[in-house]
């Protein structure tokens, strides 16, 4: 059954445009809701971690948690030159950062205004102009100046406090949803009494080509320990600092992801409508077909198999087709975002969710028209038939069910506002079956 499904696959490929059409769209709406989140996620969680520069380590020195305990008196100097001295580490600098929104001639941003760190850690490039050397000096990415209106030379004014920056560079930072970075002068935190010398706050560490990172952190761990015991130190490669980044961002961008996988399940059971009828029509046409099977010996549950086995490997056709169309979009998107800048996050396990259920609604939705179809006697089916074009009413079973279907889907959606952590599935749940009700209740 397997080579007669292959042959039917091969030689009649477009009667099955239909499914693979639908399988594809269905498919793609809901991959796409989770490659373009994830692309953006991943680039918000990227632009976060500029501050950092391009560290290896990044060290957090928290504040005590007990508010009676005291404060240490250890200073950001001190544990830097502890840093520098463990073997393997080339450099190391505090990472100073601070919020502002600030507007330009044609528009205004959100800037995390930080500090400059040493040559060797920055992650940024300057494509022209300088480097900040005073305090009321900033340098911010090619995009973000651009929709600013500001030049090399021109001003950005902060829309609180009307403190002004002159603009004297320009790097290769991308646009961002999450708002832009501005570089500064360290004796910018200086001057408006934003610099805190103590140690607390977090520190970017670069480490010699050969270095061990893992006996890195422990050495760390311990000169800092050496500075003052009591400090709360935490040592992350810039990966891990990135996942934490990623992960304080994931309720709202995920929450958008779950809503588009709303209509995405509702694409599906309408598509699933799509695929049963075009089966039902496709195996119709093939009746007598299907009849000299069964005349040669073939029992109706290996026609059943050859017909999901078709079923199976046009919902895994389409499903890819579907996944490579959000691929599409995701660049779409990223272009326009400029979080292509980052490259294009593909979230690999629920994407294959997404082909196994392509490939199940695939299935699922041809198995009512192939046992329809296999179940008759093979003579029965070799048989002529007429053409008879039959006017349905809707009959008082369906109106019932399908009424039944539609309120018991709204009740579940106004549940669905009033739950926590259940939300969603209640939601899919209810969206499927007002979706059903209504499709069903068509003539």
């Amino acid at each position: 059954m397997l080579r007669t499904a292959l042959r039917e696959l091969r030689y009649h490929p477009g009667r099955y445009l239909a499914t693979l059409i639908a399988v594809a769209i269905s498919i793609g709406f809901m991959a796409a809701s989770s490659v373009v989140t994830s692309t953006e996620k991943t680039a918000m969680a990227r632009q976060q971690l500029l501050p950092y520069g391009d560290a290896d380590l990044v060290v957090s020195i928290d504040y005590p948690r007990d508010p009676l305990q005291d404060e240490s008196e250890a200073t950001a100097d001190a544990v830097v030159a502890a840093i520098t001295k463990v073997p393997g580490v080339s450099v190391a600098a505090p990472v100073h950062t601070s919020g502002a929104a600030v507007k330009g001639p044609s528009g205004s941003n959100t800037l995390t205004v930080a500090g400059m760190l040493p040559e060797q850690l920055r992650g940024s490039t300057l494509r022209y102009g300088r480097w900040p050397t005073a305090p009321h000096e900033i340098a911010l990415g090619a995009a973000s100046a651009e929709a600013l209106g500001v030049n090399v030379g021109g001003e950005l004014q902060s829309v609180f406090d009307g403190e002004t920056w002159t603009l004297t560079g320009v790097t290769d930072d991308p646009k961002s949803l999450s708002g832009a970075v501005g570089y500064v002068a360290d004796s910018y935190f200086a001057a408006t009494d934003r610099l805190d010398d103590s140690a607390y706050g977090t520190y970017s560490v670069k480490l010699a080509h050969a270095a061990n990172m893992a006996a890195a952190k422990a050495a760390i761990t311990a000169a800092i320990a050496g500075v003052d015991s009591d400090l709360d130190v935490s040592v992350a490669t810039l990966a891990e600092q990135f996942t934490q980044a990623a992960s304080s961002m994931t309720g709202d961008v995920d929450a958008l992801k779950y809503v588009l996988w709303v209509f995405a399940t509702i694409s599906i059971v309408v598509g699933m409508i799509t695929i049963a009828n075009t089966f039902t029509i496709l195996l119709a046409g093939r009746r007598r077909q299907i009849g000299l099977l069964r005349a040669i010996g073939a029992d109706g549950a290996q026609v059943r198999r050859s017909v999901l086995l078709e079923a199976a490997f046009i919902g895994l056709a389409g499903a890819c087709l579907g996944v490579g169309i959000s691929v599409v979009l995701a660049v779409a998107v990223g272009l326009y975002t400029g979080s292509i800048h980052w490259g294009v996050s593909l979230p690999w396990l629920e994407l294959a969710v997404a082909i196994g259920i392509g490939m199940a609604m695939t299935v699922a939705a041809a198995f009512l028209p192939s046992m329809r179809n296999t179940s008759i006697a093979p003579m029965e089916a070799l048989r002529p038939t007429d053409s008879v074009v039959v006017q349905r009413r809707i009959g008082a079973f369906r109106k019932l069910a399908c009424s039944l279907l539609v309120v018991g889907g709204g009740v579940m959606a106004w549940f669905a506002l009033k739950l926590g952590q259940l939300a969603l599935p209640v939601a899919l749940v209810a969206a499927a079956l007002i979706t059903l009700g209504v499709l069903f209740a068509a003539p």
